[in-house]
This record gives structure tokens, sequence and C-alpha cells, in this order.
């Protein structure tokens, strides 16, 4: 495999550990990785070892040895690509870290619910194990359980959709609060429709 594919290969892999460790670690391998680890590119050997570290569960002290053995110690440049540009892998997280920020900052300017001139995102373009709700990306495992939602997408709906399944994907707690009869089951039917995670009868 060449290098560059394989470095955006382990990069990604970084990426979905630090978004959901208990969605992706299953899906990560870990025999290749400890391969990686004596490849002769130093980002390579890098971003194997800080996948392993997210992967294993290592603490920053045994990551720190496992950098120092097989990459060099803290003064000692790992230049690599990354994002388009050359920089030191030795302040990967760091990067990393700015990145996610940025990402977030952009996504709260966007106005989702504008009226949009140009080409929507269809469930061709995503493939059968991605999916969306209004501008939010998720993993979809179960291709099979897809049963059609009966929304209204209203404005409201629509926000109260984003602003559910953004928590969903980050794995936070929901607390759903309203009076009797509001249509709050009514609501997680069709989330769950969404995600493909409906258990019940389509009716």
């Amino acid at each position: 495999m060449e290098v560059n594919q394989l470095r955006e290969i382990l990069l990604a892999a970084f990426r979905l550990l630090t978004f959901s460790h208990s969605l992706f670690n299953p899906l990560i391998p870990t025999n290749p990785l400890l391969a990686l680890v004596q490849h002769p590119d130093l980002s390579i050997r890098t971003l194997a070892i800080e996948v392993l570290s997210i992967s294993l569960g290592f603490g920053d002290s045994a990551r720190t040895k496992w950098i120092e053995r097989h990459v060099g110690g803290p003064d000692d440049e790992i230049i690599g690509p990354w994002e388009g540009k050359m920089v030191d892998y030795g302040v990967l997280l760091l990067l990393e870290s700015r990145r996610v920020k940025d990402a977030k900052t952009a996504v709260r300017q966007r106005q989702y619910f504008r009226r949009r001139t140009g080409r929507h995102l269809s469930p061709s373009d995503l493939g059968p194990h991605t999916g969306e709700i209004c501008g939010i990306l998720f993993p979809r495992f179960n291709t099979s359980n897809s049963i059609p939602p009966h929304l209204v997408m209203t404005e409201t709906t629509r926000m109260n959709l984003r602003n559910i399944a953004s928590l969903v994907v980050a794995e936070k707690p929901i607390l759903l609060q309203s009076v009797p009869g509001a249509g709050k089951t009514f609501l997680i039917d069709e989330i769950a429709k969404l995600f493909g995670r409906f258990e019940g009868t389509s009716a």
C-alpha cells in the first residue's frame, strides 16, 4: 500500500476512535498496527502508536514510552503531511484538537435551515452505512432495518431532530420532558427509524 494512502487510513482510524471508542474500536485490528510500529516512515509509526494507545487504553506514560522507543524523544521532529501541509507529528494531538474546535465553530456558524439553492446530499452519496439527519452524519450498522419515518418536517421538527441526533452521535444522555401526549414517544420512534434502530412495527 502507498505510504500516503496508509497515512490517511491511520489518520481516519485515529479520528474515528477519538470520536467514539465504543462504536469503532471493534472495527480496528491490533496486529497490523503492531506491525506498523516498525514502518520506515516515522509519521506512520507515530499514527500507529496513537491509534494503539486509544484502542488498547494506554496511559500517557505507556504512550510516551512507546513513542520514545519506536519514534524518538520529545526534541526529535517527525515531519509528515497533514491536511495538505507539512507538520511535526509530535504535536499531532494539539493539531487534531484545534481542527475539531475549528470544525465545531464552522458548524455553529452555518445556517442549516435556510433555503438552499445547491445540490442536496442523497442516500446514494452517503452509501448504505452512513446516514444523515438534518446535517448530522452517523454510522448505520443495520442496513436491513429501513422503515420510513412519518414526520412532518417543520422548522421546529428539524431543529429538534438535529439537536437529538447530535447528542446520540456524541453518546450523551438525553432527557425529554413535556406534558403527556405531546409526542415524546412518537419522536423517539421516528428518530430510531432514521437511525435504522427501530424495533417496533411499522404502522
